[in-house]
């Protein structure tokens, strides 16, 4: 967690095993956030995507080579101040403590500072972006998830 001022701005969850994690789809589908505002549009438009295209990307992948993976969020004036690369060398540095060889992660594509702050992280593109079932940006179109991965080995 990074605090300023007294203040939460930023904080880093992962897991160093991702297969003994539960799976977030349980969560979102509990009874009470279907029918919650803002959340049900969301989650019913996401399961009609899903139909449609034969699936949902799942921002996990199963390869031990990255078994652990984050998520790091920030306010946007905690941005470029450094927390989010103290955040994520913190957790690198406790990944390599912990003997996992490998982290991956899950960002929009279409989110280019995102994208740019895990490469300059050392994390690589990995395949190509997929749809992400029930996203819309505010002008129309389609969001889409790009899986990126960083051996925990490396400084």
């Amino acid at each position: 967690m990074a605090v300023r001022d007294g203040t939460i701005v930023g904080y880093l969850s992962g897991c160093v095993d991702s297969r003994r994690a539960p799976s977030p789809v349980h969560a979102l589908t509990r009874a009470a956030l279907r029918f919650r505002t803002g959340t049900a549009g969301f989650l019913w438009r996401g399961l009609a995507d899903s139909v449609r295209e034969g699936g949902t990307p799942s921002g996990e992948i199963d390869d031990p080579r990255w078994p652990s993976h984050l998520h790091v969020n920030l306010l946007p004036d905690a941005r470029g101040r450094g927390v989010g690369a103290s955040l994520m060398h913190a957790w690198l540095a406790r990944l390599r403590e912990l003997g996992s060889p490998g982290c991956h992660l899950g960002t929009l594509a279409e989110n280019t500072g995102a994208v740019g702050f895990f490469e300059r992280m050392g994390f690589a593109r990995h395949g190509v972006p997929v749809l992400v079932p029930g996203m819309r940006p505010p002008a129309g179109g389609r969001h889409h998830l790009q899986l990126m991965v960083r051996d925990s080995r490396q400084p």
